[in-house]
């Protein structure tokens, strides 16, 4: 597989990007959830890269990206994302997001449809959870590290089966998480806080694929739902026994379902 990494400039932050697959092929932005990085697709490369140009971001904050004091927002979060593809010359993109991923990649059909080919939006949500929630979880931040909660938010993340099942990927995931910036971490969270899509996510009228795991407690299936039924002309895939990283607890699945809605 042909692949680059980079650092582009965004509002004076280097966000780090890596890109799979030759220039000629259309592309795929692929957007992380929470605490993680570009690497969360890693189980997904060797499927997509063939027929696609695969462009992997560090969301500010986050991974090898840089890391401004907070608070961020979706929306500058997003802008990085534009400021990437216009340098890499990528005029139009489709695009795939999990949890603070799937966020930001509803904000972009929202405000920048032309942008957008294709969405998948994967155990994500135009509201995720309430601000009492972030506000917690800011503070055990500030208090342990997220070093210090790597181990119980990983827990969280995955089905209660995929925990004993794969514990090699459940490990990769929680040492990710312990590297991971307390100040990125807790500038994504204030943005997590204080986003809501509700309003504004009937305006999307690109071809959406909605992706979520039945077993997810973070962004239930009742989200994946109220969001399906206001993206007119929507899908909506259920999968049984997986949590909130559903490209790493399904990858077969995940690979071959985004494949079939990228056409």
């Amino acid at each position: 597989m042909i692949s680059h990494h980079s650092f582009l400039m965004s509002d004076g932050c280097p966000i780090a990007c890596r890109t799979v697959g030759s220039d000629d092929r259309p592309a795929l932005v692929l957007l992380h959830s929470l605490g993680l990085d570009g690497e969360m697709w890693r189980l997904q490369l060797e499927r997509w890269a063939p027929t696609l140009r695969l462009v992997l971001v560090d969301v500010r904050g986050h991974g090898r990206s840089g890391t401004p004091p907070g608070p961020y927002t979706i929306e500058r979060m997003a802008t990085d994302v534009l400021e990437v593809c216009a340098q890499l010359q990528i005029e139009r993109f489709h695009l795939c997001g999990v949890s603070l991923g799937g966020l930001i990649a509803l904000w972009l059909a929202i405000h920048h449809p032309p942008k957008v080919h294709r969405l998948v939006c994967s155990n994500t949500a135009p509201k995720i959870t309430h601000a009492r929630f972030w506000d917690a979880r800011i503070d055990s931040v500030r208090r342990y590290g997220v070093a210090g909660i790597a181990r119980s938010v990983s827990k969280r993340f995955f089905a209660p089966t995929f925990l004993d099942r794969e514990p090699a990927i459940v490990e990769h995931t929680t040492a990710t998480l312990r590297s991971a910036s307390d100040v990125g971490y807790i500038g994504a969270c204030e943005a997590l806080r204080d986003t809501d899509l509700r309003a504004e996510v009937a305006r999307i009228a690109l071809p959406t694929l909605v992706i979520v795991g039945n077993d997810d407690i973070a962004t239930p299936a009742s989200d994946a739902e109220w969001l399906h039924h206001r993206i007119a002309g929507s899908r909506l895939q259920i999968l049984p026994a997986v949590g909130h990283l559903a490209n790493l607890e399904a990858p077969n699945e995940f690979g071959r379902l985004v494949i079939e809605h990228l056409g």
